[in-house]
């Protein structure tokens, strides 16, 4: 049983990455190789460079595009990969890496290291080191195996410019063939087979699979690469998926069932543009995505199969960013019954958010009636090279909200150069002038909503009873006499459309006139257009002259007046005797 302090093992020796290929090669061509690996190491002192970035800063309030990676970096890495060898399983190994610090000042870098059962640092993960100009930082990484196998992980240096990535690797064992590089028959009978033993060893540390062939006498182990060496997706816009092709080829002489994977990547699926524009009401236009885990942006199709010998498969890999940042990951191919990661293709993409503008930032609603919606237009202009997408964030209305305003369509995409309307409905709910602030949210720029403001002003409708004058004459009393008065809505015709917002009428409080009067109904409402039929009603007493108004109070508003001369009498007879002529009557007798 290993102990837990460190084994002291011999000075790891960093190699090449043309060194770390899987494939088994012969004795003499591996010992080769090996040679001209250190060769080239001890000349260039290493081939392989740890990736420097710019360092981005999410807590900034806007993402920035990332730049370029600094010119001069300030930090100095020796060895630049870390190589583990010769180890054995559940023992364990320690290598150092120093960072020497370039430059004329003194610089703080933070030290971290993802959580791994391999890999730690010996020190505390995340500590910040101060380095003098000049100076260098020890780290010191140690690596506990559990089995005799290759490992891969990362360091990471963070200054307040700069992000230096550090591969570290242990390679473990290989499968090395030892045969005969050549067979002599010498002479033999025509027509008569012939054959030799062909001994073939295994002097390596791993188990070998092969196979022989029947041209050229070679030995073939299983081999397969990609047709490019790196798959670059450029620039890509937030949230939009992209699509790369690649060929996996297979050129050894056996089937091949492999298994692809990606480097780094998340496990939560990533929300693209498409799925984003249809939840207007999505918290995320204003706080940004919530991911529990990282996001899962690519995906691969076919991600498993098997290739027939010196067959090919054509490889789909998506990529749909839900991070503004510089991607550089890895597509691995796992080999059934053979290993993992024997093959890989380098994966670099840049993720931005485009910079989207709104054309007239300011939307004039003047003269409106209230409650009446009237529809205007805001223009989201894009003038970079990447779509983006688009959303109303939804208006936080209060009870005593002056405007109010939506949208039918509130979300969309806007193509590269190119112009997108979004339509506004706006309702004016109190008088005066108002300035109203409309966000819209760009997706993946949740910090910064592009803003427009809405200028509007509200006014009364207008209600005016015909007709002015009503002439009843003279009635008899106490008998009622009727009158209908239609009072009308007469507002200026809106130009705007009308929308699906509701419409409410003017309302009209009630009626006020006289003792002598009744009107019904008193209250009511009217919507734009329509008239309503009031009845007025005249209950004279005796000789009543009435020349009374009719006042029309609209709600809010001014009031309209109707006016009702009437006049009451009471129908009287008499008698002339100048005007009565009975003529002869006989008198009457007493019986």
């Amino acid at each position: 049983m290993a102990s837990g302090l460190p084994k002291k093992t011999p000075t790891p020796r960093l190699l090449s990455r043309e060194g770390l290929k899987p494939n088994a090669l012969l004795p003499s061509k591996f010992q080769r190789e090996k040679f001209l690996s250190r060769k080239k190491e001890a000349s260039t002192g290493g081939s392989i460079l740890p990736r420097i970035g710019p360092f981005l800063d999410r807590s900034e309030t806007r993402p920035k595009l990332p730049s370029a990676a600094p010119k001069q970096s300030w930090f100095g890495v020796s060895p630049p990969e870390l190589v583990f060898q010769n180890f054995v399983a559940r023992e364990v190994s320690e290598m150092v890496l120093s960072l020497m610090n370039k430059d004329k000042f003194l610089h703080v870098v933070k030290v971290s290291m993802e959580s791994s059962p391999y890999f730690q640092l010996v020190s505390s993960s995340d500590a910040y080191r101060a380095v003098p100009p000049g100076a260098s930082a020890p780290v010191r990484i140690r690596f506990t195996p559990s089995k005799n196998k290759d490992y891969c992980h990362e360091l990471v240096c963070l200054t307040a410019r700069e992000r230096i990535v550090v591969p570290i690797r242990a390679i473990g064992a290989r499968a090395v063939l030892d045969f005969p590089a050549q067979l002599d028959f010498s002479k033999c009978p025509v027509k008569v087979s012939t054959q030799q033993t062909l001994l073939v060893r295994n002097v390596g540390a791993r188990a070998a699979r092969y196979q022989l062939s029947t041209q050229r006498g070679s030995v073939t182990a299983p081999s397969l690469h990609f047709d490019l060496a790196e798959l670059d997706f450029g620039d890509i816009s937030f949230g939009f998926p992209y699509t790369q092709r690649c060929r996996l080829t297979n050129s050894s002489a056996v089937p091949l069932t492999f298994q692809l994977r990606m480097s780094d990547d998340g496990t939560q699926p990533a929300v693209d543009s498409v799925d984003q524009i249809r939840r207007d009401t999505d918290p995320a236009w204003s706080k940004g995505i919530h991911f529990y885990v990282e996001p899962r942006e690519f995906s691969i199709n076919p991600s498993q199969g098997t290739i027939l010998p010196q067959g090919h498969q054509d490889i789909e890999v998506t990529l749909c960013s839900n991070t503004v940042m510089e991607f550089y990951r890895r597509l691995l191919v796992d080999l059934e019954g053979i290993g993992k990661g024997v093959a890989a293709l380098i994966i670099t993409a840049r993720c931005l958010v485009p910079e989207l503008q709104v054309s007239s930032p300011v939307l004039l609603c003047d003269e409106c009636h209230l409650k009446v919606p009237y529809e205007r237009k805001i223009l989201i202009r894009n003038p970079s090279h990447l779509p983006g997408c688009y959303g109303l964030i939804p208006q936080k209305r209060k009870e005593d909200s002056a405007v109010l305003y939506s949208s039918p369509k509130p979300c969309g995409i806007v193509q590269p150069q190119s112009t997108a309307e979004i339509p506004v409905v706006v309702a004016v709910q109190a008088l005066g002038t108002h300035r109203t602030d409309v966000l819209i949210g760009v997706f993946g720029d949740e910090r910064n909503p592009l803003r427009a403001q809405l200028r509007s002003s509200g006014r009364l409708a207008e209600i005016s009873p015909s007709p002015r004058l009503a002439e009843l004459g003279r009635i008899p009393a106490p008998q009622p006499v009727d009158e209908l008065h239609p009072p009308k809505f007469k507002p200026q015709p809106p130009k705007e459309r009308r929308t699906s917002l509701d419409c409410p009428g003017t309302r009209w409080r009630h009626f006020r006139t006289g003792k002598a009067f009744s009107i019904l109904p008193l209250p009511g409402v009217l919507q734009p257009g329509e008239s309503q039929q009031v009845s007025s009603t005249f209950s004279g007493q005796l000789t009543t002259t009435c020349n009374v108004p009719e006042l029309c109070h609209m709600e809010g508003g001014s009031t309209s007046e109707v006016l009702v001369p009437r006049v009451a009498s009471r129908v009287s007879s008499s008698q002339s005797p100048q005007e009565i002529n009975c003529g002869s009557q006989a008198p009457l007798r007493d019986r």
